[in-house]
């Protein structure tokens, strides 16, 4: 398989969703669709780069996930 085409980035951008919270980058999903275009040729070197080496970089592995109670629970 060849990798994604920044066409098919492109498409995956514009279908995050708003008004999720950002991730450990501090990056907001909205931040990333104002321009998919540039995003998408910003992050294609690299996304290419990670598909070729069959290799995902640790930080990206790591996670923050934080209960957040509902109203009543402690």
């Amino acid at each position: 398989m060849n990798p994604p085409t920044k066409t098919e980035m492109q498409l995956a951008l514009s279908q995050l969703k708003n008004g999720k919270a950002a991730g450990l980058d501090n990056i907001y999903p909205e931040v990333l669709k104002v321009d998919p275009e540039m995003t998408a040729e910003m992050l294609y070197p690299l996304l290419e780069k990670i598909w070729k080496e069959e290799k995902i970089p640790e930080d990206w592995e790591e996670g923050l996930i934080i209960k957040i109670p509902k109203k009543g629970e402690l």
